[in-house]
């Protein structure tokens, strides 16, 4: 005895499957699409305010300016390879869901190229900014969203919207996987409100090879009423407490979203089903178990449901691609690649799909009397 194949009925009867298949992949798409954009924000953001403390931590001064004491004792420390004066500033820029900041950082010139390669930042066109040169060298995400290359200005006396202070001609274009600008140190000193007189009002301690840990716990234990310290820990503290909000609200939605989908799936699986009652009454009649029914319609959903989950994610990967390159690449919006995060936001429509139709097709097959399916009766 020769049973068909499970998968079978859905070839030979195309017309009614491919609207089946297809709304499980359109499904998958939006849900995919929507999570790995929101992914690619958070990625953004951990970028531009995480990644960095990878390579070092920062030292800002709670008074006018660190003691030097404390100073003296932070260089003393055998964890530390070296010490940077900084001033700081943003940039704003637009972002998938609105504005964001980038930071400037300001740094002595013959300091510059060693904090660029510890962040892992290169030049790309152009150069750094000279001391005392009211320039700024950005990175190329940075200029590509407010649109300006070398040459322009940027700053807010030529947006007033802008969070940059004052007005800075770009002279170089960054790359790396770190969103920052450089500018000079000298420059906003002399621009600075703040006289801290022959004290730096701010620190970038960069950890020697492999001691970043050991590092951040001695700087915890400096006086906390003089300064404050910014390492990676509290950095992704923030951050995770930040971007939970949005991981939750797509969590809700993406379950309103698989709910309906699956119900409604479900629904049509079933009438779909429920018209083959005569052919799953042949099947009784030939020997088949009622188990054995049930089985063969779950293979049957299994297989709509994964071909169109594939698909889906396929659909999905395509789109996504062409959002990159054309859509929010030009506005120097990066886009993350599809990953995990797709996978598990998507994953569940095909499973509830899966249960929804196993739990009402199978009570009815479990029920089944053939003979009277055979003889018109039911």
């Amino acid at each position: 005895m020769i049973i068909p194949f499970p998968g079978l009925f859905y070839w030979r009867n195309r017309a009614k499957a491919v609207p089946l298949f297809l709304l499980v992949a359109s499904s998958v798409l939006v849900v995919g699409t929507v999570a790995t954009l929101t992914g690619s924000v958070l990625m953004s953001v951990y970028r531009a305010n995480v990644k960095p403390y990878e390579a070092y931590s920062l030292v800002v001064s709670k008074q006018a300016g660190i003691p030097k004491q404390i100073t003296n004792e932070i260089v003393a420390c055998e964890h530390v390879e070296e010490m940077v004066p900084v001033l700081d500033s943003k940039v704003k820029v637009k972002g998938l869901f609105g504005t964001e900041g980038r930071t400037i950082l300001a740094v002595p010139e013959d300091r510059a190229d060693f904090c660029l390669a510890r962040i892992g930042l290169r030049v790309k066109k152009g150069r750094l900014p000279y001391a005392g040169e009211d320039g700024i060298a950005i990175h190329e995400e940075i200029a590509t969203a407010k649109g300006i290359s070398i040459g322009d200005l940027v700053g807010r006396e030529v947006n007033p919207d802008d969070y940059l202070w004052g007005m800075f001609q770009v002279t170089g274009i960054l790359t790396g996987d770190v969103p920052y600008g450089i500018a000079s140190l000298e420059y906003f000193k002399a621009q600075w409100a703040l006289d801290t007189g022959e004290l730096d009002f701010a620190y970038l301690v960069f950890p020697r090879e492999g001691y970043r840990d050991e590092l951040n716990s001695y700087l915890a234990m400096l006086p906390g009423n003089q300064v404050l310290v910014r390492n990676l820990g509290t950095a992704e503290r923030q951050f995770r407490s930040e971007s939970q909000n949005m991981d939750l609200l797509l969590w809700l939605v993406n379950f309103l979203v698989v709910a309906i989908i699956s119900c409604a799936m479900g629904l049509l699986n079933t009438v779909h089903l429920l018209g083959r009652m005569k052919e799953y009454g042949l099947l009784a009649a030939i020997g088949l178990t009622p188990t054995q029914l049930v089985r063969r319609a779950f293979d049957e959903v299994l297989i709509l449901a994964f071909a169109g989950y594939v698909l889906g994610i396929v659909a999905s990967k395509g789109v996504l691609i062409y959002i990159a390159k054309w859509i929010l690449g030009p506005r120097g919006i990066p886009v993350s690649p599809m990953g995990l995060r797709a996978l598990m936001f998507s994953l569940p429509i095909p499973v509830m799909l899966s249960v929804f139709s196993f739990a009402t097709i199978g009570r009815h097959l479990l029920r089944l009397d053939f003979i009277s399916i055979m003889e018109g009766r039911d």
